[in-house]
């Protein structure tokens, strides 16, 4: 396995990701953003593409 240093020499260590964590923090995000997205376009229909039509 190779030695992970950084360019300046010093050693890496690794970071342990928290998923669950990380996905309540983004759905807080959006709940709190998606009310105001949902007044801006209120009555506005996304028109289809392409592929959608045909």
């Amino acid at each position: 396995m190779p030695d992970m240093t950084t360019s300046t020499g010093s050693h890496m260590t690794a970071q342990l990701l928290d998923g669950t964590a990380t996905a309540a923090a983004i759905r807080a995000d959006l709940r709190s953003r998606v009310p105001t997205l949902a007044e801006r376009t209120a009555g506005l229909t996304p028109r289809p593409t392409a592929s959608e039509v045909n």
